[in-house]
């Protein structure tokens, strides 16, 4: 199934649109949360505000698909993926909602629309290594970090779709 712009998605109290400019704040806000909750020993390099224009400036570029849960219910962001053609770009979902399926659901998205998907995470955080393994992400090389801003020691998982996948 090819995922266009049109496309709404709502399943089991989530619905899932993709994120436009007005949606920025949102992002800059779940990445800031989750970031802080799995890597608390990494300090923030960046301000609210900056964050704010990271997004903002990301939400506009156009090879780049942004896709946002929201509860149905409440009305309240609680995940976000970012990916263009071969790579995700962000997988973050907010810490009280971590657990209960929403950065699957979000990464199969991502899965969809791609036949191969790299991306990168820390070494340290452990939880997001478990998750991409599960999803069948192989880890392919590691880094001292020197190639990031943090300078933290990184990774790189590559996943490919099975050849009947797509059938």
């Amino acid at each position: 199934m090819h995922i266009t712009d049109d496309d709404d998605i709502t399943r089991d109290g989530i619905h899932f649109r993709r994120a436009g400019k007005e949606d920025a704040s949102d992002l800059a806000t779940m990445h800031r949360a989750a970031f802080r909750t799995a890597l608390p020993h990494i300090p923030a390099l960046h301000t609210p505000a900056e964050d704010l224009d990271f997004f903002t400036r990301m939400l506009a570029r156009e090879a780049v698909a942004t896709w946002l849960a929201v509860s149905s219910i409440a009305g309240e962001p609680m995940g976000f993926i970012t990916f263009c053609p071969g790579a995700v770009e962000h997988l973050y979902v907010h810490p009280a909602h971590q657990g209960e399926g929403l950065g699957t659901a979000l990464l199969r998205l991502a899965m969809r629309e791609n036949i191969e998907l790299k991306l990168w995470t820390f070494q340290r955080n452990t939880n997001a290594r478990r998750f991409y393994e599960k999803h069948g992400f192989i880890a392919d090389r590691m880094t001292d970090g020197m190639g990031n801003e943090e300078r933290e020691p990184d990774m790189r998982y590559v996943w490919k779709q099975k050849s009947d996948a797509r059938a």
